[in-house]
């Protein structure tokens, strides 16, 4: 890509902004010399040079900061004041998630979609767990077995056979355009 911004233009640039031309003019006077050069392509141009146009919107961030602003103190026992809450505790887990074989239990790495993807304990602790009962379909939109699905109050989502085929025929339609 070619550049605009060659040694004439720059010295024209710079002599604009030395005579305290705005960057509104400056791009007038530029644009009858040059093309169509904007006035953010000025200031762009302005900033990378470290020149500085009359009535810069960013001088008071040059300068001194900016005083801060005083809060008043807030008063004992007023509404406002902070009140520390303890953190609530982690779910227990139930017994009946213990009582979840061994054989049937997954790690993270072990989940596939017709796994229950329900998370048993802390993820942080050692014994941590997903439930893995064979029940669940993620394709299908059921990440949880039925009493998993229950306890996390979302619906079983389970599908009429009318709109697995519907599916089935979108999914295939889907792929055979992507085939072709």
């Amino acid at each position: 890509m070619l550049s605009f911004w060659t040694a004439e233009p720059v010295n024209d640039l710079r002599q604009c902004v030395v005579d305290g031309k705005s960057a509104k003019d400056t791009a007038a006077i530029l644009s009858s010399r040059y093309g169509r050069i904007t006035r953010n392509a000025c200031i762009s141009k302005s900033h990378r040079e470290n020149l500085k146009f009359r009535g810069d919107a960013w001088e008071h961030r040059r300068g001194e900061p900016k005083p801060r602003k005083q809060y008043r103190a807030k008063r004992p026992g007023s509404r406002r004041e902070r009140v520390a809450v303890a953190p609530t505790p982690p779910p227990s887990v139930s017994q009946a998630d213990h009582d979840i074989p061994v054989e049937q239990r997954k790690s993270l790495l072990e989940l596939d979609n017709h796994t229950c993807r329900y998370p048993i304990g802390d993820v942080q602790d050692p014994g941590f767990f997903f439930c893995g009962a064979p029940e669940a379909d993620v394709l299908e939109h059921r990440p949880y077995c039925a009493r998993h699905s229950r306890v996390t109050r979302s619906k079983a989502y389970v599908l009429t056979d009318a709109e697995r085929d519907r599916r089935r025929r979108w999914a295939n339609k889907l792929n055979s355009g992507m085939t072709a």
